[in-house]
């Protein structure tokens, strides 16, 4: 289950969920994340600036923030990558911090009991308490300090002064809390290679007598303190798990530093990689207290629904390829994979139309033209995001979102379902559909013709239909050159997709084949998705900045099953070409973009 921070029913609060991108929903149903700590956790955010609001959860700066993981951190994640509410992030957490600096001094300008007191100035009169859960992940700078100027660690004193901050804030009504443990960065870390065993040896100790005494102390503080609910967050098995099996975090081994096929970012920190797990872990810790309380009364309610499909076991059954898992039933027509890592790119790239569209939904008049909206399809759904916050949004309105693969959540508003199917089958919806929509369908379909007469037939009189696509990469000034890595790419990933029937080019025809079946009120508007953050305006800037990572962590997935199954290349091969086009589509010197096309059409009222 994807955290819901409905947020916080950890009982009466802490559970259930963050399952998507950041979503523009009315303030009053925002829930707050509190975060203290230090580089493993800062955003970059200064309390005295710009403070979080739906369309900019993190207040300032914007998403990702300032990371030391070179992207989107833990926090980040729980903030947009993970959430079906809209959450808004509050990170007091500053590079260097320990708990105190009269306790454990470093170079941080601001270290625990700081970011507190910026917490009360700054904060804690303007959120509901209610709906707020504190994440809390402190000591390795108490412990790591200590260590390298060969001298004990006080972690009695420490934790001592940790939970007096706890009670601090739980005097001003904060009554959530997640605790995270000290990671075993004693060996694990590139700083620590090389380093005295004997050395090490006293920091392992010290790491696993900190990480006892917060637990231990944790349980004591819940109990002493009526209403207050404490989770202790292990972060030991993600940071193991991904030592151990660094190749399925992308990396290349288990000490490099600095690439994308790296675990670490430099000798002391994480790489997204790592983040990402850790926020997927925490996720499910949280979710798990709050299933094993008995006391539950959530703070946001139960949005449960379910599937309508009758599932069975072969469409459940998923085809595997080159690493990666593919829709099993109708095997081969959807080229894309279905596994969980991009299922998360899915969630991003919803958030990369958000901005997009400036928290709109969809550009259509539908809904907002005097029609009221009874019955909605969305045309592969993937993970159900669009279809899930369209139905939260429309509770009047039934919502059918379908797709081949059965890759969405339960957890649904109950005025939608999900169907596993096939749309270039026929249909035999037995409603009238009063508004249709689709995104992201280029080289699924090999018939869009045929596709845009059974949308026809199946609309109402009156009734819109909206298409969202992307088109190649490309550039204005002709920075992207012919013979560049990613012209090679996207030219043969073209010319697999001719191979299929399925081209990657189509979406500049939607236009005209809509018009050809009859559509009226036809519009087309083009934006541009750029490759990075090569662009000066700013919301330019940060969409560059969200679809780096979303095409990056698509290249693989868009292009194994066209390359391997259709242009009969090598996996090793593709690898090579992938590493060359993941470097160019971070060079700034070459200004490529996206052009994502929206084209929307009404099916005449008589």
């Amino acid at each position: 289950m994807k955290f819901c921070l409905h947020l916080l029913a950890m009982t009466a609060g802490l559970s259930q969920a963050l399952a998507t991108p950041v979503q523009p929903r009315a303030p009053s149903s925002a829930k707050n994340l509190v975060v203290f700590g230090d580089s493993y956790s800062t955003v970059g955010f200064w309390p005295g600036g710009d403070l979080p609001t739906p369309g900019s959860p993190l207040g300032n700066p914007a998403l990702p923030g300032q990371t030391t993981a070179n992207g989107l951190n833990w926090v980040g994640h729980l903030t947009s990558t993970l959430n079906t509410s809209q959450v808004l992030t509050y990170d007091f957490a500053v590079t260097g911090a320990t708990v105190s600096k009269k306790i454990v001094d470093t170079y941080a300008q601001f270290c625990v009991d700081d970011q507190v007191a910026q917490y009360k100035e700054y904060v804690s009169k303007k959120i509901s308490t209610a709906d707020t859960l504190v994440a809390v992940w402190i000591g390795i700078n108490d412990l790591g300090e200590p260590f390298w100027k060969k001298t004990s660690p006080p972690v009695e004193k420490t934790l001592d002064r940790y939970f007096e901050l706890l009670k601090t804030l739980s005097e001003t009504g904060l009554k959530k809390f997640a605790l995270l443990t000290v990671p075993p960065f004693s060996d694990q870390i590139p700083a620590m290679i090389n380093q005295p065993e004997a050395d090490l040896k006293n920091l392992r100790s010290s790491i696993a007598a900190y990480n006892k005494a917060l637990t231990e102390r944790a349980t004591a503080f819940a109990s002493s303190n009526a209403g207050t609910k404490v989770v202790v967050f292990d972060t030991k098995p993600t940071f193991d798990d991904a030592v151990k099996n660094f190749k399925s975090y992308g990396a290349k081994d288990a000490t490099c530093l600095g690439g994308n096929d790296c675990l670490w970012t430099d000798t002391y920190h994480a790489g997204t990689a790592i983040h990402k797990a850790l926020a997927k872990n925490f996720v499910k810790e949280i979710d798990e207290s709050a299933a094993n309380d008995t006391d539950t009364d959530s703070a946001f309610g139960s949005e449960d629904g379910s599937s309508t499909s009758s599932i069975t076991s072969s469409i459940l059954k998923y085809r595997q390829e080159n690493g990666r898992t593919y829709h099993a039933y109708k095997d081969g027509q959807y080229v894309m994979p279905n596994d969980e890592r991009e299922q998360d790119r899915l969630d991003l790239q919803h958030h990369l139309f958000l901005i997009t569209f400036e928290d709109k939904m969809y550009l259509c008049p539908a809904g907002r033209d005097g029609h009221k909206l009874h019955n909605v399809l969305d045309v592969g759904t993937g993970t159900g995001l669009w279809a899930m916050d369209f139905a939260d949004e429309n509770p009047n309105a039934s919502v059918i979102g379908i797709d081949l693969s059965p890759i969405q959540s339960p957890f649904v508003p109950p005025n939608l379902t999900f169907q596993v199917d096939d749309i270039e089958e026929p249909w035999t919806f037995n409603v009238k559909f009063d508004f249709i929509y689709s995104r992201m369908m280029t080289a699924s379909l090999a018939d869009w013709p045929g596709f845009f007469k059974k949308a026809y037939d199946s609309l109402a009189p009156g009734g819109w239909i909206e298409l969202a696509d992307i088109f190649p990469i490309t550039s204005d000034d002709g920075t992207l050159k012919e013979g560049s890595a990613t012209h090679e790419w996207v030219t043969k990933l073209l010319e697999g997709t001719k191979v299929i029937g399925r081209p990657f080019d189509g979406a500049d025809k939607y236009k005209e084949q809509l018009e050809a079946q009859g559509f009226q009120n036809v519009q087309q508007v083009v934006f541009k998705w750029p490759q990075n953050t090569w662009p000066k305006d700013a919301k330019h800037k940060e969409l560059g900045a969200w679809n780096l990572e979303n095409i990056s962590s698509g290249l693989d997935g868009l292009s194994s099953a066209v390359y391997t199954r259709v242009l009969g290349w090598s996996k090793e091969e593709l690898d090579v070409l992938l590493a060359k086009v993941r470097h160019e589509l971070k060079d700034k010197s070459i200004h490529a973009y996206w052009p994502i096309y929206v084209v929307y059409g009404q099916k005449p009222e008589k």
